[in-house]
C-alpha cells in the first residue's frame, strides 16, 4: 500500500494541481520538491534527496516527475538543456526510485509523433518526433522505463490550468487586449486540463497493483488551435474576431505534427479513463475558472 507520494516539478501547472488534490488526502504523506529542493540533472542530488525522503519497508512510496522543459521552440537552441532535463532527469529520477523501490508516473508527450496519423494514436504506435523537445522527451520515456521496471509512463497534450502559462490564459488575455488574432488552423491537438489528469495520476500510482508500460492520457477527441481558440472566446463571451493561419506562415522554430490527437487504450482497458471530450472539459473549465482568466 502506497503511504507517500513525492511530486517532483512541483511547481508547474500539473504539480500545482496534485499538490491542491493530494494535500486535504490523510491517508498519504505528499512530498512536494521543484528544482529548488531537487535538480533532476543532478545524479547525486537526486539519489541524496531520495535517500532523504522516500519511505522504505511499510510506507512504500510513489513519484509523480512532472519536471520537465516544456519550451519547445527554446529548445531547438537549447537542445543540452532539453536533454538533460527531459532525458538525463528522467533517468535520474528512475534510478533513484528503483534504489529505494518506488513506483514512478513519469509524465510525457504527444510530441514523441510525428506526422503521417490521421485518427487518434494509440499508445502501440511507433513515435517519430519532429523537434528536439520531442527527441528529448522520447528519451526521457525510454530511460525512465531501462531504469526502473516499476514505471508508467503518461503521454498528454496541451495541457492547461487556472495558473501558469498555459494556451488558455494567453487567449484570454490577447483576445481581450487585441480584438483580434491569427490561430494556426493545421495543427490538430487534444488539450487537455490538468485536473483529470492529476486524477489518473494518482490512481495509477497508488493502485493496489502497480500497472507500467505506456498510456495516453488526453482529451477523447480532438480539434484545431483555431477552433479551441474559438470555443475559448466563446465560452468567455469575448468580443474577438479569430482568423486561421497555417503552421508555415506562423514559423515557429519547432515542427510540429499537423495531427497529434491521442488514444486513451489502455487507461480504458484498466477501468483509469477519466477524461470527457475536449469541447466538454474546456466548458466545465471555464464554468469554474472563467472569472479569473
Amino acid at each position: 500500500m502506497i503511504e507517500k507520494i513525492i511530486i517532483l516539478g512541483s511547481k508547474g501547472q500539473l504539480g500545482t494541481e496534485l499538490c491542491h488534490q493530494l494535500e486535504p488526502r490523510d491517508d498519504l504523506r505528499l512530498v512536494a520538491a521543484d528544482v529548488e529542493e531537487c535538480d533532476i540533472t543532478d545524479g547525486e542530488q537526486v539519489r541524496r534527496f531520495f535517500a532523504d525522503h522516500a519511505g522504505r519497508g511499510e510506507e512504500a512510496t510513489a513519484v509523480i516527475n512532472c519536471a520537465a522543459f516544456t519550451a519547445v521552440d527554446d529548445a531547438e537552441e537549447k537542445r543540452d538543456l532539453a536533454m538533460a532535463i527531459n532525458a538525463a532527469g528522467a533517468g535520474n529520477i528512475a534510478a533513484a526510485c528503483r534504489d529505494v523501490g518506488a513506483r514512478l508516473v513519469h509524465i510525457s508527450t504527444d510530441f514523441v509523433f510525428g506526422d503521417g496519423h490521421n485518427s487518434p494514436i494509440k499508445e502501440s504506435a511507433r513515435p517519430d518526433p519532429l523537434s528536439v523537445y520531442g527527441a528529448s522527451k522520447l528519451a526521457g520515456e525510454e530511460l525512465a522505463m531501462q531504469n526502473n521496471p516499476a514505471t508508467a509512463v503518461l503521454r498528454t497534450s496541451g495541457l492547461y490550468s487556472p495558473w501558469g502559462k498555459n494556451f488558455v490564459r494567453s487567449i484570454a488575455g490577447y483576445a481581450r487586449k487585441k480584438g483580434a488574432l491569427s490561430v494556426v488552423h493545421d495543427q490538430i491537438v487534444g488539450p487537455t486540463p490538468v485536473a483529470p489528469l492529476a486524477e489518473v495520476a494518482v490512481e495509477l500510482a497508488t493502485a493496489p497493483v502497480f500497472m507500467g508500460g505506456v498510456y495516453h492520457a488526453t482529451v477523447e477527441g480532438g480539434c484545431s488551435w483555431r477552433e479551441f481558440t474559438q470555443a475559448i472566446v466563446d465560452l468567455l463571451q469575448i468580443d474577438a474576431q479569430i482568423s486561421p493561419t497555417t503552421a508555415r506562415q506562423w514559423g515557429a522554430p519547432a515542427k510540429r505534427p499537423s495531427y497529434s490527437v491521442l488514444d486513451n487504450e489502455r487507461l480504458r482497458l484498466v477501468g483509469l479513463d477519466r477524461f470527457r471530450r475536449w469541447d466538454e472539459e474546456l466548458e466545465l473549465f471555464i464554468g469554474r475558472y472563467g472569472d479569473t482568466l
